[in-house]
């Protein structure tokens, strides 16, 4: 029964998760990150990838201003924010409108990342800061589809393998530590599963992988392995106060 549930909360034409409890724990583990860097009530942010829109929601009672975009509307929950529809990577704002900007799970189900990522830091104001998630592309298996070693191989492999599995389309565009540094060569990239594992909201972790787990137990100068090991990847990525 519960896998049943849990595979009705996630949608088959986004991969949004949209079961409430497992999003107001991701909103949580989102705001004890950004509080590290900024003072979210003074803050208009920006979160890409609507979904169920309880994370904008929950979000939405710390900051001053909360935006949220999608290209499908699969909320359940409305309040709290402005809900904007998009048809791709192009964002409908003006250039440094926003403090924060937030793109949870977003940029490895996005086929233009380079303009997804760009938009991002066109949006976000001299000083801003991103929170950037994505799952790990040498992890040991794709949690999309479940195959391992799948996000490892050319993507003409990749296609092939799924295609032959599952008879599904390979979708997804998983992005290493290596590649995110690459995109924002000019700002900082810290690697934020360290700051989460000192708050409060470490509890958040609990409903991860095992082997995630197992990191929550690593000696503090061993945490700069987890932008390696994690089967997620969690940033902050600051735009210099002085760019333009």
């Amino acid at each position: 029964m519960n896998i049943l549930k849990h595979k009705m909360d996630r949608s088959d034409s986004s991969h949004a998760i949209l079961e409430v409890d497992s999003r107001i724990r991701k909103s949580k583990k989102i705001k004890a990150i950004l509080e590290q860097d900024k003072k979210l009530e003074k803050c208009k942010v920006l979160d890409i990838g609507t979904g169920s829109g309880h994370i904008a929601h929950e979000l939405s009672k710390s900051v001053k201003n909360m935006s949220s975009v999608d290209i499908v509307d699969e909320r359940k929950e409305k309040k709290g924010y402005e809900f904007l529809a998009v048809k791709d990577e192009s964002l409908p704002f003006d250039d440094e409108t926003f403090d924060v900007v937030i793109t949870n799970h977003v940029v490895e189900h996005t086929p233009d990342q380079n303009k997804h990522l760009s938009e991002i830091y066109r949006v976000l104001k001299p000083g801003g800061t991103i929170y950037l998630a994505t799952t790990n592309k040498y992890w040991l298996t794709d949690p999309h589809y479940k195959l391992p070693f799948i996000s490892w191989l050319p993507r003409a492999a990749s296609s092939k393998y799924l295609k032959i599995s599952q008879k599904k389309e390979w979708d997804i565009y998983p992005l290493s530590h290596w590649g995110v540094k690459k995109y924002f060569a000019q700002a900082e990239v810290i690697n934020a599963l360290p700051l989460l594992i000192n708050t409060d909201a470490s509890d958040t972790l609990d409903n991860m992988s095992f082997v995630t787990k197992m990191v929550r137990r690593l000696p503090d100068f061993t945490l700069v392995l987890t932008q390696y090991l994690s089967p997620t990847l969690i940033y902050i990525i600051k735009k210099p106060a002085n760019s333009r």
